[in-house]
């Protein structure tokens, strides 16, 4: 290894920072098959204040729904979760990807506190039937505003 060393150090300083960035990153030829590390990225934004579910990634047929990151903030006390269902309106839902399939089993958030999951470089959650909607539901009236980045391959 000492050899390597001093055949870096003829190249200056710069080049040991940027190697140590490489290694902290992905091993040498290690294959990343994660599409939120190797696909672009779309981002939704989120406004609802219903209980009722909003469809708010529509499915392709297909391909399965990847969340690389979530940011949702709530006015008010109330549990929210990510569902996803093959109905246009979320009516009946088949999976939940932060928990059950209703609102009650999503995380909970008091008045003025957000949800910060994920920050896009790898799947968070993931659609468990291809070509389903994602939706959100809420257990009450208050306002969620937020922004969800996704992938679906």
């Amino acid at each position: 290894m000492k050899g390597f060393w001093r055949y870096m150090g003829r190249f200056g300083r710069k080049v040991i920072p940027v190697f140590a960035l490489l290694i902290g990153t992905v091993a040498f030829g290690q294959v990343v098959n994660d599409p939120c590390y190797t696909a672009p990225k779309t981002f939704v934004s989120v406004s609802q204040a219903a209980t009722g579910p909003l469809t708010i990634i529509a499915g392709k047929t297909s391909k399965q729904v990847h969340i690389c990151s979530i940011f949702l903030l709530s006015a008010t006390t109330q549990n929210i979760n990510l569902i996803e269902s093959a109905n246009a309106n979320c009516g009946t839902p088949t999976a939940g990807l932060l928990g059950g399939t209703t609102a009650n089993t999503g995380p909970n958030l008091t008045g003025g506190q957000w949800f910060n999951f994920g920050d896009g470089s790898a799947t968070v959650a993931r659609s468990t039937t291809s070509g389903d909607n994602v939706c959100l539901i809420s257990s009450s009236t208050g306002q969620i505003s937020g922004t969800i980045g996704y992938v679906i391959k």
